[in-house]
Parts: C-alpha cells; structure tokens; sequence
C-alpha cells in the first residue's frame, strides 16, 4: 500500500500532478483547484490506491486529514474514488465532518452530486464512524462564520472550485470581521478572486 509519496513536482494539471519518485514518474489524481507550489518543488502528497477491474488510479492529497476523510468517505455505499474526491473539492475535511457530525443535512444536500437521500445517507453511515476514529471538527478555525456556506456554495456553482475559493474566503473573514454580511463578503472574495486571475 502507497501511504505517501515525496518527489519532484514535475507537472500540475486539471486532472492531478505528475510526481516524480527516484526516477520513476507517477500520476496522481488531486483535488481541483489545490494549491501546489511550483513545477521543479519537492512535495509529500498522501495517496490512496484504487483497484478497478482493468486499471489502477492513484488518487492524491497535500494533507492526511484530506486523505483519511476521503477514506471515510468511500466507506459510503454508493460513493466511488470521484464522487468523493467530488466532495473533498467543494469542502475541507473539517467542515464536512463537523456537518456529518451535527447532521447538517441541508449542508450536504447543497454539495455537488449529493441530494437528499445521499445526505441521510452520509449522517446515517458516517456519523458513527467519525466519533469512533476520534477525530476533531470544533477548532475554531475550522468553523464557517456567518455566510462563509453560502458564498462558499455560490462561487462553486460560478465554476470556482472550493480549494480556490477557501484562501480568499477566509482572508474576506479576518479583514471584514464576523460582522459582515454574505453580499459583503461575496464581493470581497470575488475581487480577491479577480486580481490573482489577472482580470
């Protein structure tokens, strides 16, 4: 079992990141929109084998909180490698496990690919699971403030992956305050968005 690999970031494309390993080179399916560092950096991404019938995928996270909520997550029956790296790329592992958690139903049902038969589904099966293996989703940082789900969920559904958004969404928070409203914070974060395209 691959629990990780550390090489040189070769390429970085929509689908995943080229590593290359003691000369060998590995594709890995990432998250859309992750932050990676330059082409040429050194990079640990966390990986997790997928055995289909007639291929093997590796798929790849910057994070072990990622990587083992992905494991979770796979455990839902019904949710395959995509869908649930589908879900990772709309929200951070803390946020999902917090919603799973608090059985915030509306939450998951606003995820892409999930309605609400698939959102009773990941309370009912993972909620459970997710005490058990004892991990946290209270830090305080890792709770949205108010708004932050719904600007987060508008600018997904204008094509922004949440990796994307995550940066500028929390820079909005800090500098605005808990005070400001979700149109304030959506602009900020739009404009935010807008500069580092270049537009």
């Amino acid at each position: 079992m691959l629990a990780f690999l550390r090489g040189e970031l070769r390429q970085v494309g929509p689908e995943g990141v080229l590593l290359e390993v003691n000369g060998l080179g590995f594709f890995v399916r990432t998250l859309p929109g992750a932050d990676w560092p330059p082409v040429g950096s050194e990079v640990t991404v966390y990986t997790h084998l997928a055995v289909k019938e007639d291929a093997l995928e590796l798929y790849g996270f910057k994070t072990s909180e990622e990587l083992k909520m992905f494991q979770i997550l796979l455990g839902v029956s019904g949710m395959g490698p995509k869908g649930a790296q589908a879900l990772l790329a709309a929200a951070s592992p803390e946020r999902l496990g917090q919603a799973i958690i608090e059985e915030d139903e509306g939450f998951l049902n606003a995820l892409p690919g999930v309605g609400p038969k698939k959102a009773k589904r990941l309370v009912v099966e993972l909620k459970d699971k997710l005490v058990k293996a004892g991990l946290r989703f209270d830090a305080g940082s890792s709770v949205p403030g108010p708004g932050e789900d719904e600007v987060l969920a508008a600018l997904v559904g204008l094509g922004y992956s949440a990796a994307e958004v995550r940066g500028p969404l929390k820079k909005a928070r800090e500098e605005m305050g808990p005070g400001a409203g979700t149109g304030e914070l959506l602009r900020a974060v739009l404009k935010d968005l807008g500069s580092l395209k270049g537009l």
